[in-house]
């Protein structure tokens, strides 16, 4: 518990997923371009490239959704709608990791 990662954790969990040069891309443009081709920065802390890394990543690897993606269970008849409909944005916010702004009442509209 509360174990920070350095710069080399996220270089070996990177070549696990990506190709040795999409890593390296990754890490130029994310702000790290020191520790490619280089173990000198391995234990530094990875906090400070977190954001930068995660921006380039996202952007390059798009994460694609499917509308079946966004519905994670029906309304049961005794639940409030609103309130299912509320749990339904918040899924959304989580799934596309950003803040999604839906105003219940015009999704509550566009649904009936």
């Amino acid at each position: 518990m509360g174990q920070m990662l350095a710069v080399g954790d996220i270089k070996v969990l990177l070549t696990k997923s990506l190709t040795r040069e999409e890593m390296e891309e990754a890490l130029t443009a994310g702000g790290m371009a020191m520790a490619v081709g280089s173990q000198l920065y391995d234990e530094q802390e990875f906090n400070q490239y977190r954001n930068p890394l995660w921006r380039v990543l996202r952007t390059k690897y798009v994460t694609k959704m499917s509308k079946g993606d966004m519905i994670t269970r029906a309304p049961t008849l005794t639940e409030h709608f609103e309130t299912w409909l509320r749990e339904q944005i918040q899924h959304w916010r989580d799934v596309a990791n950003e803040s999604v702004t839906i105003d219940p009442g015009t999704m509550q509209t566009q649904l009936f």
